[in-house]
Formats: C-alpha cells, sequence, structure tokens
C-alpha cells in the first residue's frame, strides 16, 4: 500500500509539473506558422451530487492562436518559484520552428536555487536572463530585476509594439519575487498625487504583518496590489499596446486570476480603496492595532480611501477591452482567424489573454485516476478547503472514517 500510495502521489505531482502544464497547453501548428493555446480549466466545487464524488468539476474548453505573420518579435518574462521551468519549455517549443517571430529577450524571476543550470544555459542562448531573489520576503534584487522587466517593456519602440508579441509564466510566489514599491520618483503619473513613498522594507514588514494577521491569500493580496508599481493589472497596461498573453499556474484556492501573484496581467474588478480599509480594520492592521502596519502604507491607504491615488486598472482599460487588431478588418469589425489547423474557429483574441495552465484540481483529478488504476474506489472530497492544516487533516480524517464505516455497515459509496 505505501508503494501505491507513493505513485498516486506522483501521478499528482506529475500533472501540475511545470513543463507538463506547458506542454500540455501550448504547441504550433502543423506548419509551424502559429501558436497554438489550449486552455482546458478545471474548476471544483464541493457537492453531493452522487454516492461517489463528493466534489463536482467543471472543464471548460477554448483554444487561441496567435499567427507568427501579425508579429516581429516575442519577449518572454515570467516570475514565481516555477517560472524558470515554465520560460525554459516555453521557449523550447516557440524555437522549434523557423516561422515564429525571434525571441528578442526576456527576464525570469525566480526564487534562489530554483532554476536548473541547463535552463540557464539554454534559456541565455535567447537573452532571456535568469535572476535569483528572495522568497517569501522579497528583497533588493527582487526590485531590481522587477524594474529590469520594466526597463525592458520601456525600451521597445512604440511603433514596434503593436507587432509584438509579450508572453508572461507565472507560478507560485509571484507576488514576493515580482515587485516594485510604490514610489513618487518612479511611479507612473497615476500616483503623481500621493505624498507617499514606499520602501522595501515597508513591503517586507507588509508582508510579515499580513500573514501574521490570519488573512487568507486572497485578502493578503488585495491589499498587496495596492502598494505596488506592478500588481493588480498594472503590469498589463504598462505593456499597450503590444498583444500579452499569460501563462498562469495557480497555487491559490479556486484559481482567483486576479490574485494569483496579486494579479499583475489582470484587471481588477472586484476589489476597492473601500474593501482594503475594511479589511485593515477587521484585521487589526490600523495603527495601534496588534498588526499594524508601517506608517508610510497606512498613509497610502488613506490617500487611496479619500480619492487621492488611482485604484488598480479595471476592465475598461484598453489593454482588457480591445481585441488584437489581426482579428479586425479595417472597419473595426472582428473576423475571423484563418489558422492551418486551428480550432478557435473565430473566438475573438483579447489584447491581453490570461490561460490557467495548472491547478490543485488537476493534481486532484490525477491522483484520483491513478488510485482508480490500481484497483481503489477513489472519492474526491473537495479541492477548496482553506483553514489551519493539521486542522484540515482532522476534517479529511473524519470523512475517511464516516465512508469507511458506511461500507462497513454495507452501503454503497
Amino acid at each position: 500500500m505505501t508503494n501505491d500510495a507513493l505513485h498516486i502521489c506522483q501521478s499528482a505531482i506529475d500533472a501540475v509539473n511545470p513543463q507538463t502544464a506547458i506542454q500540455t497547453h501550448v504547441s504550433l501548428s502543423k506548419g509551424g506558422t502559429s501558436i497554438l493555446i489550449h486552455d482546458v480549466s478545471s474548476s471544483s466545487t464541493s457537492s453531493s451530487t452522487t454516492a461517489t464524488t463528493i466534489a463536482t468539476t467543471t472543464t471548460t474548453t477554448k483554444s487561441l492562436e496567435y499567427h507568427a505573420k501579425d508579429y516581429d518579435q516575442i519577449y518572454i518574462f515570467a516570475f514565481g518559484k516555477a517560472s524558470s521551468a515554465m520560460a525554459y519549455q516555453t521557449t523550447q517549443i516557440l524555437s522549434s520552428s523557423n516561422h515564429i517571430p525571434p525571441i528578442s529577450g526576456g527576464i525570469i524571476i525566480c526564487k534562489d536555487d530554483h532554476a536548473t543550470h541547463q535552463e540557464r544555459q539554454f534559456l541565455a542562448k535567447y537573452n532571456i536572463d535568469i535572476k535569483d531573489a528572495s522568497h517569501p520576503i522579497p528583497d533588493e534584487r527582487s526590485v531590481n530585476a522587477t524594474q529590469d522587466i520594466g526597463n525592458t517593456i520601456s525600451s521597445i519602440p512604440p511603433e514596434q509594439k503593436e507587432r509584438t508579441l509579450i508572453i508572461h509564466c507565472i507560478s507560485g510566489g509571484g507576488s514576493s519575487l515580482y515587485t516594485l514599491p510604490l514610489s513618487r520618483s518612479t511611479s507612473s503619473a497615476s500616483y503623481s498625487n500621493s505624498t507617499s513613498s514606499l520602501t522595501l522594507s515597508d513591503i517586507a514588514q507588509t508582508n510579515k504583518q499580513l500573514l501574521a494577521s490570519g488573512m487568507s491569500i486572497n485578502q493578503i493580496n488585495i491589499i498587496r496590489k495596492r502598494l505596488d508599481q506592478v500588481k493588480g493589472g498594472r503590469t498589463a497596461t504598462h505593456c499597450h499596446p503590444c498583444t500579452s498573453l499569460t501563462l498562469v499556474l495557480s497555487d491559490v484556492v479556486n484559481d482567483p486570476l486576479d490574485m494569483i501573484a496579486s494579479g499583475p496581467i489582470v484587471p481588477d474588478d472586484v476589489s476597492t480603496w473601500n474593501l482594503v480599509w475594511e479589511l485593515m480594520l477587521e484585521f487589526d492592521l490600523v495603527e495601534g492595532g496588534a498588526f499594524e502596519l508601517p506608517i508610510r502604507v497606512l498613509e497610502l491607504m488613506k490617500e487611496g480611501l479619500e480619492g487621492l491615488v488611482e485604484d488598480t486598472p479595471k476592465s475598461s482599460h484598453a489593454m482588457f477591452s480591445t481585441p488584437i487588431p489581426a482579428l479586425c478588418n479595417n472597419n473595426g469589425d472582428t473576423t475571423t482567424n484563418d489558422g492551418d489547423d486551428s480550432s478557435d474557429n473565430g473566438r475573438i483574441i483579447m489584447r491581453c489573454e490570461t490561460i490557467l495552465v495548472g491547478n490543485n484540481v488537476l493534481a486532484v483529478q490525477a491522483a484520483a485516476t491513478k488510485a482508480k488504476s490500481l484497483g481503489y474506489n477513489p472519492v474526491i472530497l473537495g479541492t477548496s478547503f482553506e483553514g489551519e492544516a493539521k486542522e484540515i487533516a482532522q476534517v479529511y480524517i473524519s470523512m475517511a472514517a464516516h465512508l469507511q464505516s458506511q461500507q462497513h455497515d454495507g452501503k454503497k459509496e
């Protein structure tokens, strides 16, 4: 049984292996003239709709096609603990065809000792630089590497941006590895009215307090977004009018794309400054509170609440609301893609697209499939549990004991 358990666990790990995740979702057309993105997203909700399954899984499928003829260059940027592996596999796929535009460069920010020698050597051939940084508390290397990504995007001549494809690979750990504290001297014009300039120390201390307060990762990221120049959709708007494709390996329950790595490439339509202040009060993060945040952070929050600091970008921004020009005719109407083997069927591709390539649902499903092949009767109890690990473990033990007792009583499960 121990060997079976190890095989089941390994199947779950393999299902969300960064390179496997990219291989499953990214390929080239038969003629090598298009990049094909296969988005098969699975999400899970707890239920008891059948006698043998306590969680239901919903799978949605869509495909995207990016024609090589529409672009002159590609950049690859990645951040997170699995970023080097994701970028490595993406580059391998793109570089396998002479028809795909050249990779002009890129920057990968990963946790210390997470990038392999093979990944470093291979990516260096395409002018993609791997930079190590600290996790879970950001350090000066995180800031410098993030600034390098911003500088690289800014260096693309305006006349070339319409024909530039930027691919982002994001994984767990991205929030601390990819960070650029809000500062009047380096921030965008959106923050020119703010008198608060944050330091890396402010960000690090805030992260420590947020983690200590007992907030969920989603709640933490709502606050993180507003302390940073690159989070909460701001990276995406900085890329405009380039085409942006983001591949995400999720480490957040239920996969909210606007929360993973604090949502740097997706619009922030849910959270507001008012919600931020409510969280500040609820978790005692205010001045004199048990988890008081740094003074400059508190000043920023007050300015945001008073409308002195522009909020995060919303879906109405052109980066999120317009299709790529290649899918529009001269009248601005959408047209059908004509790829050699695409399953796109005329789907409108927006200028900024985000694709989920892996999550815990895929891992759980793979484990269940392997268990069944070994002769077991797997029961998926759910994939959306949150809380203290030791407490959740007791819940699982109780559920397993209940199922076992029913089976012993002769009841079908």
